[in-house]
């Protein structure tokens, strides 16, 4: 109604219907990506993705570096192109959202590692569950792994235990020589140990239903901090 809104899709399949309604047009959300839309001017921009953008007998496809005004103001729904980076560096919401995905895949992380080393017996598969060691709702895929536009990685229990528990000396393997640090999409490793709570960890409960199945692509990331 009014206001600025930024949607960062995770995962979307092709039975997704994710449709954006603002001052009368339609956006439907097609693909991975950042997606931001403006009330007060209406307008849609892409940072990543695709989207259709439907208005009165008129279709529109947006990709990334497009956007498109809304309403009276552009009756023949025309795009035209933006400055992504620009806009990165300058949106403050863009930043916010950036943040708190990371700030959400670092939550994750150390759920994950808790489920694994802890094994509470409160994991129920794919959903939301409390993080109280930071204070925040964290989403856990019910198997192997997916990637946010933004490149963090989000793990289930099984995913992390598999493949980076061995680092860490975890059951039956060694610790082996060197640090798996902070990475996201298309980087190298850096040198720093995740955060590690040891014992059972934070309590934890599910908060219903997530993104359903996990993608077995992408880039890694939300490990931060020192051994705790």
């Amino acid at each position: 109604m009014r206001g600025t809104a930024m949607v960062e899709a995770e995962q979307v399949e092709k039975e997704n219907h994710l449709d954006v309604i603002d001052h009368g047009s339609n956006t439907v959300i097609e693909k991975h990506g950042i997606y931001a839309f403006r009330a007060d001017q209406p307008m849609v921009a892409v940072f990543e993705g695709e989207a259709q953008v439907q208005q009165d007998d008129r279709t529109t496809e947006l990709h990334k570096g497009k956007e498109v005004a809304l309403g009276s103001a552009n009756p023949q729904l025309k795009a035209q192109k933006f400055d992504v980076k620009a806009s990165e560096s300058t949106d403050p919401l863009y930043a916010w959202s950036k943040l708190r995905s990371e700030y959400t895949a670092e939550a994750n992380m150390s759920l994950a590692q808790t489920v694994v080393v802890g094994n509470p017996g409160w994991w129920y598969g794919t959903g939301w569950y409390w993080n109280s060691y930071f204070d925040s709702w964290a989403f856990m895929p019910g198997a192997g792994y997916l990637y946010s536009p933004f490149g963090w990685g989000f793990y289930s229990p099984a995913y992390w235990g598999a493949y980076y528990a061995p680092y860490y000396g975890f059951g039956r393997y060694p610790i082996l020589p060197g640090r798996i640090g902070a990475f996201n999409r298309g980087t190298a490793p850096v040198a720093a140990a995740p955060a590690f709570r040891s014992g059972a960890g934070p309590a934890a409960r599910s908060f219903g239903g997530g993104f359903g199945g996990a993608r077995m692509s992408g880039g890694f990331g939300g490990m931060r901090g020192g051994r705790r």
